[in-house]
């Protein structure tokens, strides 16, 4: 671990001269969410639901775009991205912008079919990162176990029960 932080330290000062440089960004394009899992803040504090507007979206990968980003770009924050039925537009506009970005997706998968895998993969997301909340749900293991098999280096699926929350 610590000889992973130092070579991320070391590639921050050399793209952007600052080794404390952030090494992924993550953007909400929704606020809803169709789960209140009791650990998250969404739970006791709902937001208003409210997707991103253009103009924000259009800055940030401006920014991204000034900056020339070439770390990761996350879909989520406290929200379910895949409810944005315009998330492989975002994705294209993300690319089109930030040519050399990682664009991940961060879902509790509940959303997810094989066909809008394959158009947000076709989009350009280069990972899918999937969490398993309760109540587990055999239908939910089924249909996500064979999206991973199709895509077994692009999905990664992870239990909310057995993964690290600091």
């Amino acid at each position: 671990m610590m000889l992973a932080m130092a070579a991320q330290k070391t590639l921050n000062f050399l793209r952007y001269g600052d080794v404390y440089f952030p090494r992924s960004f993550a953007i909400e394009v929704t606020t809803h969410c169709n789960r209140t899992c009791h650990y998250c803040p969404q739970s006791v504090d709902p937001t208003k639901i409210g997707r991103i507007k253009d103009h924000v979206y259009a800055k940030i990968l401006a920014r991204l775009r000034e900056i020339k980003w070439r770390g990761t770009v996350h879909f989520h924050f406290y929200n379910e991205p895949l409810l944005d039925l315009k998330l492989e537009e975002k994705v294209k506009q993300l690319l089109v912008m930030v040519p050399n970005c990682i664009p991940s997706l961060v879902s509790n998968g509940d959303a997810l079919t094989m066909r809008r895998a394959e158009t947000l993969i076709d989009a350009g997301i280069q990972q899918i990162l999937l969490t398993q909340h309760p109540p587990y749900k055999l239908e939910w293991d089924v249909r996500i176990e064979l999206i991973a098999k199709r895509w077994p280096k692009v999905v990664i699926v992870h239990n909310i029960e057995k993964t690290p929350l600091s």
